[in-house]
């Protein structure tokens, strides 16, 4: 197997080629993917507080309305 130098910096350059051709294709297919099945997404620090806030404030709604049920089971029974 007699391979020359110049051979050798042909098939370098083509794998280097083929590396950042399949980075590409995997950023494409990844971003395409990710929005049409519903996967997970780059989600700002900033959207991220305002969901927590909102579940918190859901749950918080949530707590009140059985701590109010459960008041009112006590007053009747």
């Amino acid at each position: 197997m007699d391979v020359s130098v110049k051979a050798l910096e042909e098939a370098v350059s083509i794998r280097r080629q083929i590396d950042s051709l399949e980075k590409r294709l995997s950023a494409i297919l990844s971003g395409s993917r990710a929005h049409a099945v519903g996967g997970a997404r780059q989600v700002s620090a900033a959207t991220r507080a305002k969901l927590a806030a909102v579940a918190r404030a859901r749950w918080a709604r949530i707590k009140a309305g059985k701590k109010a049920v459960a008041l009112k089971k006590k007053k009747v029974g």
